[in-house]
């Protein structure tokens, strides 16, 4: 949307107890929603080429010596802060 689902509602509440909603702060809510909106596709995208390793990746990355087991181990531990501890 052009406005966060949080913003309209903001602006209900604004409207509903009798204040205005200015065009300026319309406008202002727009502009941030937009930024948030472009960063977000591109932390996607930055996560999309970030996460093209798979697990197979990195069995044939240890056997060729590239990486050892401790370094999966450890990927593995970062990921989601220890959700995927017992995966490794």
């Amino acid at each position: 949307g052009i406005v966060s689902a949080q913003q309209f509602t903001v602006f209900s509440k604004q409207i509903a107890s009798g204040h205005k909603v200015t065009n300026a702060e319309i406008k202002q809510a727009i502009k941030v929603n937009s930024q948030y909106a472009a960063q977000q596709e591109t932390n996607a995208q930055k996560t999309h080429k970030s996460s093209k390793v798979t697990v197979a990746d990195l069995n044939e990355m240890a056997k060729e010596g590239k990486i050892s087991a401790k370094d999966i181990e450890n990927t593995f531990n970062q990921l989601g802060s220890g959700k995927y501890d017992k995966a490794a």
